[in-house]
């Protein structure tokens, strides 16, 4: 799946969960459904916690393929292991040096335990990957009401936070958020590939 394709899909996901909330909202407004009357917060936190699961999949995702791009691309290069090596490392052991092409080894366990929801910890990462977030304005301008966001998320997930300052309204204008945000995102990545 190309980096716009998943872009779309995740923006579709996100565009289906704000039309669950609608619904739930419409019932909940009517009162004529006890269900969404007497769980009204368990769906806000439920709702809350699929539109960050979304993210950080989303990120994960995004993040995997802009480095198999680039593995892609040294590999089709050739460049040999030493003159990187060279490069990085040129007080490195002879057991360092090989005579054959240089290939990236990072692997989507490497991604799955830097990255996460939280926007520190994206722009971390994707430094590491080449990708500088903090230089495009609209994600810089986003990331406040999204870190806000997953930290309130943390706390419903880790603390039981009873979320009842949070609305479905707010869900919302959250995934309205989080979908510039990740087309903020989807961006900076395509500014960085060849």
């Amino acid at each position: 799946m190309s980096n716009e394709s998943k872009l779309a899909h995740y923006r579709s996901l996100l565009e289906s969960l704000s039309s669950i909330i609608t619904q739930a909202e419409d019932r909940l407004v009517q009162a004529e459904d006890q269900f969404f009357v007497q769980h009204a917060n368990f769906l806000v936190k439920s709702f809350l916690i699929c539109m960050c699961s979304y993210l950080e999949s989303y990120l994960k995702e995004s993040a995997n393929d802009h480095i198999d791009h680039w593995k892609g691309k040294i590999a089709l290069a050739r460049v040999p292991h030493n003159i990187i090596q060279w490069q990085i490392n040129s007080s490195a052991k002879e057991t360092d040096w090989k005579f054959s092409d240089y290939s990236i080894s990072l692997n989507r366990d490497d991604i799955d335990q830097l990255l996460s929801a939280n926007p520190h910890k994206t722009i971390v990462t994707f430094k590491h990957i080449g990708v500088d977030l903090r230089a495009n304005e609209s994600f810089t301008n986003r990331k406040n009401i999204v870190g806000a966001v997953i930290e309130k998320r943390n706390n419903i997930v880790h603390h039981n936070d009873s979320a009842t300052d949070i609305t479905l309204g707010d869900i919302q204008n959250y995934i309205a958020t989080f979908i510039d945000y990740i087309e903020a995102i989807d961006a900076s990545i395509m500014e960085h590939r060849l």
